[in-house]
């Protein structure tokens, strides 16, 4: 089966990036996890928490930016993945989610952990957010096909 990336709902995919943004910056936000996140990565990195949770504004939008073109790039190839599997219901794209974030994200995110010594909490804060991230971005893409 030949899928094309002309062929892929655009507006579905800006949607998904959207919501992944909305995402990182609830999960992220001092009161759920971005308080221990930067603690844990201030020790790890010998940055500040105060460098870590408010960076200079032209270096945040240039994060962001960053940010976004790796999730934009993310659902892209994760529409394609749902167009080429020919999945259409909620249940098959939480499963491909459920399952791309453990092949990939879970499992490729992990060797600062085991060669780098970071903190193993900083490797789960971040694992959550992208194991919703990825089953959000699946349930979209495959509601808004």
């Amino acid at each position: 089966m030949s899928v094309e990336l002309g062929s892929l709902n655009w507006l579905a995919v800006v949607a998904a990036v959207v919501a992944c943004i909305v995402i990182a910056f609830v999960w992220y936000m001092p009161p759920l996890f971005g308080a221990a996140w930067a603690s844990r990565n201030a020790r790890y990195t010998g940055m500040t928490v105060d460098e870590l949770v408010r960076p200079k504004p032209d270096l945040m939008l240039r994060q962001l930016g960053l940010w976004a073109i790796g999730f934009a790039v993310n659902a892209a190839v994760f529409a394609l993945f749902l167009r080429a599997l020919g999945i259409t219901e909620t249940g098959g794209a939480i499963l491909l989610g459920v399952t791309a974030w453990l092949a990939w994200a879970a499992t490729l995110s992990s060797w600062p952990v085991i060669f780098a010594r970071q903190p193993v909490g900083v490797w789960a804060i971040n694992n959550g957010a992208h194991l919703v991230m990825q089953v959000v971005m699946a349930v979209i893409l495959t509601a808004w096909r």
